[in-house]
């Protein structure tokens, strides 16, 4: 008997990028803190100036929390769909890329201090920053580097056609 050979679907990279988890822990830890002290100057009847600077602190780490909701989800074939600090979603195709590029990482220093670059991907005027720690970065960037250089070579193509020789 001969074997009928199964058509195997094609099965496409797909991921998610997330940045460090540490401000998200850091802003977790830091909550907590200032939240049981809040919590103690209130049940201590401290002064009404002690507690708000205490409530304050501990409503300056919401920021921080909120950090888990930044990611891209990706997928090679469909494109890729990035989530803002607040989780709003903004769906984007391959083809929109118009450029990746490496830049500085964010640093304390006023000197760049031997970290490596983090990437900048342009879509049109919106820049998407992708750190160097982030989770899934390199999966996510070889298959954005493929489509950007594919869609130059299709826009250069395109363009020597409408070229004329004379």
């Amino acid at each position: 008997m001969a074997q009928k050979k199964k058509n195997v679907p094609k099965k496409y990279l797909r991921g998610v990028v997330t940045p460090s988890r540490e401000p998200a822990v850091i802003g977790a830890v830091c909550g907590a803190i200032f939240l049981i002290i809040t919590i103690l100057c209130i049940l201590d009847h401290a002064e009404r100036s002690t507690c708000i600077i205490c409530g304050l602190l501990t409503v300056v780490n919401i920021p921080l929390l909120l950090t888990h909701n930044i990611r891209i989800e990706f997928h090679e074939k469909k494109g890729f769909v990035r989530r803002n600090l607040l989780g709003r979603k903004k769906t984007y195709k391959w083809t929109d890329i118009t450029g990746i590029r490496s830049v500085h990482s964010f640093s304390l220093n006023k000197w760049h201090d031997g970290k490596p670059n983090d990437t900048l991907i342009l879509i049109g005027q919106k820049r998407i920053r992708i750190g160097w720690d982030a989770h899934n970065a390199e999966i996510f960037l070889a298959v954005a580097r493929r489509y950007a250089d594919e869609g130059r070579e299709k826009d250069a193509a395109d363009r020597s056609k409408g070229i004329s020789e004379g």
